[in-house]
């Protein structure tokens, strides 16, 4: 079903599971950003994740989603982190990094 309105958009497993597991209004505020996400070009500029090298964040309300550019669309959703505490974040990047490596 994401599919047909993110049809820009590949995801990570675990991302799209982090995804499905939001409640109702988060998934909303996910979704409004995604779409967002969907329209942009590869040439458009994001919040780059430092030291995650071609990751990028979006912020929407009470969260991040990670990203980077797809393989056969052109973006893929790498995680979705439902908290704003900094040391989650800071345990999520880490996390992230050791699996892009």
């Amino acid at each position: 079903m994401l599919d047909l309105v993110l049809d820009r958009i590949e995801w990570e497993g675990q991302a799209l599971e982090e995804f499905i597991q939001l409640d109702h209004q988060r998934k909303r505020e996910f979704l409004k950003e995604l779409m967002l996400l969907n329209m942009k070009e590869l040439g458009e500029v994001f919040e780059t994740l430092k030291g995650v090298k071609n990751t990028f964040k979006l912020k929407p309300k009470g969260g991040r989603i990670y990203f980077t550019y797809g393989k056969e669309k052109t973006w893929r959703i790498l995680g979705i982190l439902d908290e704003e505490d900094q040391k989650h974040k800071e345990r999520y990047i880490r996390e992230l990094a050791k699996w892009k490596e």
